[in-house]
């Protein structure tokens, strides 16, 4: 199944994708824990593309779109925002949120440790931002 919602960089449109997320992963039988991980990446990507992909004052809309499959969520992200590439932030998956943990780096970290893929591409003056979540029913 095929989904796709559009906000604008506002962040009280997070909870229009909260609420987009639940009915959506209620509709295919996500479990409680997909919901909860989809719902927290995409908080984390869509706080930063609203804090720091505009300049301020510019409304922008952002597009969602998701893919479901029977045991994998594909999420792509589109904005029309600075280009960024949250990938070549220097922060291992693998590494442990400690004391040490640089403000900034958490998000994605977070977004690593709960993806099983994520892929950025900048194309035609769009971020691009595919993220797939692996889950079990």
């Amino acid at each position: 199944m095929r989904k796709t919602i559009v906000i604008s960089n506002n962040i009280e449109e997070l909870k229009k994708i909260e609420r987009f997320v639940e009915l959506t992963g209620d509709e295919i039988e996500l479990n409680g824990k997909t919901k909860y991980n989809l719902n927290l990446i995409l908080e984390e990507v869509l706080t930063n593309i609203i804090f720091y992909g505009f300049d301020e004052g510019i409304r922008a809309e952002i597009v969602i779109e998701f893919e479901f499959t029977d045991n994998e969520v594909f999420v792509e992200i589109i904005d029309k925002g600075r280009p960024f590439n949250p990938l070549e932030r220097n922060v291992d998956a693998h590494d442990d949120l400690s004391e040490d943990t640089k403000i900034g780096g958490l998000g994605i970290l977070i977004i690593k440790k709960l993806s099983k893929e994520i892929e950025y591409k900048y194309i035609d003056g769009e971020n691009h931002l595919l993220i797939t979540i692996e889950y079990h029913v």
